[in-house]
């Protein structure tokens, strides 16, 4: 279980990981596998096995307990989940430490026997085990960019330099401070950049794309189709 208590020792929270006889466990990591941000949101890392539904629309895991998983939750301040990315390989991973910057990236450290997965990136390891260490920011990794959408503001026009498209609108400024997300059909995030000034989508292969570009409170989106 999760427990939050304040600097006296008073109780103020608590959660357990959902179960159900046959359905879902969820285990953490081996050594430091929490961490904290710098607004209070709680991050955990470990191994699950089948499905677990955790309240607020977060479900990690597939399938039965026999199904082996790995997964990273965050929890508000008040206890209240916020998001869950899972992944991991069909053997029993090994997780181990979790480091939580104040903004929210998170990196953990783990050991693999098979093809570890997470988003669009796999592990292959070449010999009987392999070091997975991965970078998860909340606002890319996860697909949690705070904010409205916005459908309108921004379009994607061919380069006639690259293989790829450049974001023009009235609504975009090209700003280091301008974060943008390319999700492939399946919502995994296949390409981040800052600012908009270069030509995106080169090296993806074929298919239908969503662009979600985060700029201060602004959270804009348009889909391009690569043929």
């Amino acid at each position: 279980f999760l427990a939050r208590v304040d600097s006296s020792g008073t109780f103020e929270w608590g959660v357990a990981p959902p179960s159900t006889v046959g359905s879902g466990q969820f285990t953490l990591g081996h050594g430091n596998a929490m961490g904290l941000d710098a607004d209070g949101n709680v991050y955990v890392v470990g191994n699950e096995g089948g499905t677990l539904d955790w309240g607020n629309g977060v479900v990690t895991g597939s399938g039965t307990i026999s199904d082996n998983s790995m997964a990273l939750l965050s929890f508000d301040s008040t206890g209240l989940p916020r998001w869950g990315l899972q992944g991991g390989s069909t053997h029993s991973d090994i997780l181990y430490d979790l480091a939580v910057a104040p903004d929210g990236v998170a990196h953990f450290v783990g050991i693999t026997s098979d093809p570890f997965t997470l988003g669009p990136y796999t592990v292959d390891p070449v010999n009987a085990r392999g070091t997975v260490v991965a970078r998860v920011d909340p606002e890319v990794s996860t697909g949690q960019f705070a904010g409205t959408v916005i459908d309108e503001g921004m379009i994607a026009l061919p380069s006639v330099f690259t293989d790829g498209f450049l974001l023009t609108g009235p609504a975009l400024s090209n700003a280091t401070s301008v974060s943008v997300a390319l999700q492939d059909a399946a919502g995994r995030v296949v390409e981040h950049a800052n600012g908009v000034g270069d030509a995106l989508g080169r090296e993806l292969a074929p298919g239908a794309y969503t662009v979600l570009v985060r700029s201060g409170a602004r959270l804009l989106r348009t889909r391009v189709v690569k043929v």
